[in-house]
Order: structure tokens, then C-alpha cells, then sequence
């Protein structure tokens, strides 16, 4: 059914209390139809009625970006989760759309603060290592350079 159709209007039970559940159950099925768009506009949903559900901000570009849709993911980042997610969530989001649309140098700089900011998430020194290691960053000799700088700044933290 299309998003407009009565049959997508979902009850609260489904928007509360976490509606990424749901979401992500229903993903694979929906993707499995070649509904990205209906699937897409369920999650623009959940971002509408529950901009608390941080994580519903993650999966929304992490799809987009899987579809092709980079540059939307970097507005979703940019625009809507500005008010909504903490610093740290926002640089890291930003950083890794800013890599799926090959701006290296930028996204570098967006995962980078997002680890000085957070430096009990491990995560985020994998998403800052990530831009190095891809092809248009080889060297000439065709070897990555060293991601070694970056986690130094992250591995700070006391957890291990």
C-alpha cells in the first residue's frame, strides 16, 4: 500500500514506546518488496512523532545511504537532527554520510570531533578510521596511510 493509504496508519502501540522496533522488523520485508519509499516514509514517520528516539535518526540515514541517497542523509544530519541529538551523534552521523559521498577530508574532520567528544564510544574510531583506508585516499604506492593519529585522540577513554 501507498504511504497515504488508511492500511499505514498505525496505532500508537506502534510509535510507543520505541517505535525502531518495529521499524526495524519490518524492514527486511519491505525492502524484500522493493518498498524503499513506503519504508522510508514510515521512518520520516517516526521521526516526526517521536524525535526523541535517537536511534530512529541513525537508521533513517544509514538506509538512505545503502539506496544511494547520501547527499539526503547529510540534510537529515545537517537540518532535522540538529535540535534533537546530542553533538557527538550529529558529528559522527555527519561525518560518515559525508564519506559515502566521497568528501573525505571533510568527513575526516566531522568523525574526529565526534570521538573528542565522546570518547567512550569505540565506534566512532572505526567510523574515523574508515575514510583512510578508501581507495581514493591510497597513496600512490597504493598503501592507506595510518589511521594510528586518529585513535590515539579516541583511546583515551577508561573503558575497555
Amino acid at each position: 500500500p501507498a504511504p497515504g493509504d488508511p492500511r499505514w496508519r498505525l496505532g500508537a502501540a506502534f510509535w510507543y514506546p520505541n517505535p525502531r522496533t518495529s521499524l526495524v522488523a519490518l524492514r527486511p520485508l519491505l525492502l524484500s518488496r522493493g518498498a524503499f519509499d513506503e519504508l522510508l516514509a514510515l521512518y520520516r514517520t517516526g521521526l516526526a512523532r517521536r524525535p526523541d528516539v535517537l536511534e530512529l535518526y541513525s537508521d533513517t540515514a544509514q538506509l538512505l545511504i545503502e539506496h544511494g541517497r547520501a547527499q539526503a542523509a547529510l540534510d537529515l544530519w545537517t537540518k532535522d537532527a540538529r535540535s534533537h541529538v546530542p553533538q557527538a551523534v550529529l558529528e559522527n552521523g555527519t561525518g560518515l554520510a559525508l564519506t559515502a559521498l566521497g568528501r573525505f577530508d571533510e568527513a575526516e574532520q566531522h568523525l574526529l570531533r565526534a570521538s573528542t567528544l565522546d570518547r567512550t564510544n569505540r565506534e566512532y574510531v572505526v567510523d574515523a578510521c574508515e575514510p583512510v583506508g578508501q581507495p581514493a585516499r591510497l597513496g600512490r604506492d597504493g598503501t592507506a596511510p595510518s589511521c594510528s593519529g586518529m585513535t590515539v585522540q579516541s583511546t583515551g577513554s577508561g573503558a575497555s
